[in-house]
C-alpha cells in the first residue's frame, strides 16, 4: 500500500487530525479571549 496514493486510513487520518488542530485552535482562541478581557480590563 506504499505509495498507492490516498487511502482510507489515510483520509480518515488526516480527518481527525483536522478536528484535532480545530479544538486546539478554538480552545486557544477563547483562553487568549479571556487573557486579553483580563488584561485590558478598564483601571
Amino acid at each position: 500500500m506504499v505509495g498507492g496514493g490516498t487511502s482510507a486510513s489515510t483520509i480518515g487520518a488526516n480527518r481527525a487530525s483536522r478536528a484535532a488542530a480545530r479544538a486546539v485552535a478554538t480552545r486557544l482562541r477563547t483562553t487568549t479571549a479571556a487573557a486579553g478581557a483580563v488584561l485590558h480590563a478598564p483601571g
